[in-house]
């Protein structure tokens, strides 16, 4: 067994801008401000110690670190509700794209010499179960968590988080995410050494004391192979909304949150556009990730609330001379359907997006009460990660026609 401290702030990602910062100092929207992260990391024994545990979260965007009483909630290999680990009773410090967070056992912490964000009771189960994270209106169903994670010999039923549960556990060894498709059996693999890494950005490594097996699949002709996940790309959204993007003579979005989250509905659209031709666009074919980007105002100080990505691949067509349009039936990059990029002269372009269904990047709604803050202001812009080329839409009190628990409606300008 070794335990080899390494130094603070190898993965720690400031990502700090004027407007994340003023956020202390103004009434804030938790779901907002918490919702775009994700179970980083997980060990549920250790050197046979049952007692070592210890659960990473990681957040996606800038801004994540309003967590106070999320929940840490653990399933058997039934995928029946055993309980609360942890409700986590404060925020934690520091906020950014990569900056990551722990709560663990205080055996842990003993062990290893690392501070954790928070000591939690061992309630981990080992060998298999699933382990889920968020604000759950009821703890004892999965779907109403951000995210989880079901491994080992869990044999529960299927939600939007887990996709196909993995068949490797974390005892004697972490378990790592390397993917986001929403599937533990893609998203995770063996971690050694585990390296977990608290909010202030100090880390400590740990070696397996428990091998890790390594996943093959053998063919009919007995030759094996093995899978590997390729990394998403970064967010592309930024922490506040870009400038100098195209606009149009109106704009209309619709969100829409279901109790059922495959049923999550997103539309936005301008039209009577600003004028673009299809030199502009850059290729969403073979190069540029774009993403539908959505901001809440609080005291005017814009929040990054979802993000929408679309990777690069063959599912656009180039309409040239008249733009792009995208079309998956099933949703596959975070649950877009279509876009459609329609080029021409001032007043007659054309940029809509629809998306169904839920992934980690939704927007959430701010409460029971309303969607959104929209203090005063919600801003939704559609951007590319190759370019300055973007759109933006910005919809006040004036133009929303519903803004409930449920429901965002709006049109402008």
């Amino acid at each position: 067994m070794v335990i080899a401290s390494v130094s603070p702030l190898v993965r720690y990602l400031v990502a700090c801008t004027v407007a994340v910062a003023c956020l202390a100092f103004v009434p804030t929207r938790a779901a907002a401000l918490y919702h775009l992260a994700v179970i980083d990391e997980v060990m549920t024994s250790y050197d046979s110690d049952a007692n070592v545990q210890f659960v990473e979260i990681k957040m996606l965007v800038g801004g994540q670190n309003i967590v106070a009483n999320s929940v840490l909630g653990a399933f058997d290999t039934g995928g029946n509700y055993i309980g609360d680990v942890l409700t986590v009773p404060t925020n934690v410090a520091s906020g950014g794209a990569n900056v990551r967070w722990i709560m663990a056992t205080s055996q842990w912490q003993t062990l290893t010499g690392l501070v954790p964000d928070f000591i939690m009771p061992a309630l981990l189960p080992t060998g298999g179960g699933m382990v889920c994270w968020g604000k759950p209106v009821s703890s004892s169903v999965p779907s109403n968590y951000i995210d989880c994670l079901a491994y080992g010999t869990y044999a529960g039923p299927t939600n939007v988080h887990i996709g196909t549960p993995t068949a490797l556990d974390a005892d004697g060894h972490s378990l790592v995410r390397t993917g986001h498709a929403n599937s533990s059996l893609l998203d995770f693999q063996c971690g050694d050494p585990a390296d977990p890494t608290n909010n202030a950005g100090g880390s400590v490594s740990m070696n397996a004391t428990t091998a890790c097996p390594v996943v093959t699949t053998t063919t009919t002709t007995t030759t094996t192979t093995t899978t590997t996940t390729t990394l998403p790309p970064p967010p592309v959204c930024g922490a506040v909304p870009a400038g100098g993007c195209l606009s149009g003579g109106k704009f209309v979005v619709l969100q829409k949150d279901n109790t059922v989250d495959t049923k999550d509905l997103l539309k936005w659209m301008i039209v009577k556009g600003d004028a673009f031709v299809n030199g502009d666009i850059s290729d969403p074919v073979n190069t540029a990730t774009y993403a539908l980007c959505v901001y809440d105002e609080s005291a005017d100080v814009p929040t990054l609330v979802g993000e929408l990505a679309v990777r690069p691949n063959e599912r656009w067509l180039d309409k040239d001379p008249k733009g792009f349009i995208y079309k998956d039936k099933l949703g596959t990059e975070d649950g877009v359907l279509k876009v459609q990029l329609k080029s021409g002269i001032q007043g007659k372009t054309k940029v809509q997006v629809k998306a169904k269904g839920s992934t980690a990047g939704w927007p959430q709604p701010l409460d029971g009460s309303a969607f959104h803050d929209q203090d005063s202001l919600v801003t939704v812009q559609f951007v590319n990660d190759t370019t300055a080329m973007c759109w933006t839409s910005d919809f006040g009190a004036g133009g929303t026609k519903k803004n409930t628990g449920t429901l965002f409606k709006a049109v402008g300008p």
